[in-house]
């Protein structure tokens, strides 16, 4: 085997898993779905109303299709990983600032991931600063300030899987 073998087949594992579920939610089947990139680097369904997002680490991965654009993301927790204050708010520092420990990360992960599922589903990416997105995470769902920006989300939602935090963010 080559350096980077279980990579590629989990990418492949991945587009495979994309085609069947987008297949499925569009009633046709999978050799019908070719999935491209846009120039942006998201993922794309050619000629079909469905949007799709992947996000994965190593050989776990989520997959979301909506009639609307759509992001996932998902992250494992460490409970050592660090606070990065330069992809959050005034208001995220503030709430973050009073906790503590285990609570503290997990709490920076679940803003963290409601981000990158909000900005896939813009599908720039990165190319939007997450600083100026503002998340309040409620239960097992989270609302987007984004006053910036035109796209505006009312709710997304989180579905713990183990240690794993994952974010799904739907736009209308």
């Amino acid at each position: 085997a080559y350096a980077g073998a279980s990579e590629r087949a989990h990418f492949l594992e991945r587009r495979l898993l994309s085609r069947a579920l987008v297949a499925r939610c569009a009633g046709v089947t999978a050799d019908l779905i070719h999935i491209a990139y846009d120039e942006h680097g998201a993922p794309r369904v050619a000629g079909a109303d469905v949007f799709v997002s992947v996000s994965s680490r190593g050989a776990r991965a989520a997959l979301a299709v909506a009639s609307s654009p759509v992001g996932v993301d998902l992250e494992p927790f460490d409970e050592a990983s660090p606070v990065i204050d330069d992809v959050l708010g005034k208001a995220e520092r503030s709430a973050l600032a009073r906790l503590t420990g285990v609570e503290r990360a997990r709490a920076f992960l679940r803003i963290w991931t409601a981000k990158e599922a909000y900005l896939k589903a813009l599908g720039r990416g990165f190319k939007r600063d997450p600083g100026l997105v503002a998340i309040e995470a409620r239960g097992d769902s989270f609302r987007v300030e984004d006053t910036g920006f035109a796209a505006e989300l009312a709710a997304g939602a989180f579905a713990p899987q183990g240690d794993l935090i994952v974010a799904c963010a739907v736009l209308p």
